[in-house]
């Protein structure tokens, strides 16, 4: 059984970021990414990078980066 990855949208990660963020969608992003099934592209981030707020949120990113 191959398993596949899913391209999260810039809007779900900016929401996966949010602290006040939809929880679905936080879980939802989480669950993929500790799967090992979430994955990213180059838009995307630069998405992320343009509207990224404080340390944490670049950090977060770096990550995600560093992930792809």
């Amino acid at each position: 059984m191959s398993s596949s990855l899913v391209l999260i949208d810039s809007s779900s990660w900016i929401e996966a970021l949010r602290k006040n963020g939809k929880r679905e969608i936080k879980d939802r992003v989480e669950r993929l990414l500790v799967e090992g099934q979430a994955t990213s592209c180059e838009m995307v981030l630069l998405e992320l990078w343009n509207g990224a707020r404080g340390k944490e949120e670049k950090n977060y990113i770096s990550e995600l980066e560093m992930g792809n």
